[in-house]
């Protein structure tokens, strides 16, 4: 889902954000789980744990674009486990919680839509023979 710190994605914060404020901490915490790996350290240690060799870690900075921050949330929420309780919302609770996406990444959208910073961390290794 993230690949990165929380922080190293300003879309994925904005999400997390709202899904706390709207669904709760409970539902935050599968996506602040899947970006919990800040450090190479922690990423080699996970790999060289699991048996695997020739270790590589990479991690870029990219541009995430979208035509507008409120269409990925809307379509980001269904692909998360807080998806079930999101349907359950009240159209109105629906509409605020994807509002207040838009809302925090509004200084983000410019003529060709959004573009946010995003960090992803990238592991390649190989399995002995």
């Amino acid at each position: 889902m993230c690949g990165a710190r929380l922080n190293g994605s300003l879309f994925q914060a904005a999400m997390a954000e709202a899904i706390e404020r709207f669904l709760g901490a409970e539902a935050k915490a599968p996506l602040a789980l899947a970006c919990s790996l800040n450090t190479a350290e922690e990423l080699r240690s996970l790999a060289v744990n699991a048996g695997l060799q020739d270790i590589r870690i990479r991690f870029e900075h990219r541009t995430l674009r979208y035509p507008a921050p409120a269409g990925l949330a809307a379509r980001f929420i269904g692909a998360t486990p807080a998806a079930a309780q999101f349907a359950e919302l009240s159209v109105d609770s629906k509409q605020a919680f994807i509002a207040h996406v838009a809302e925090k990444l509004a200084s983000y959208v410019d003529d060709s839509g959004m573009a946010v910073p995003y960090e992803n961390h990238f592991l390649i290794a190989s399995k002995p023979a």
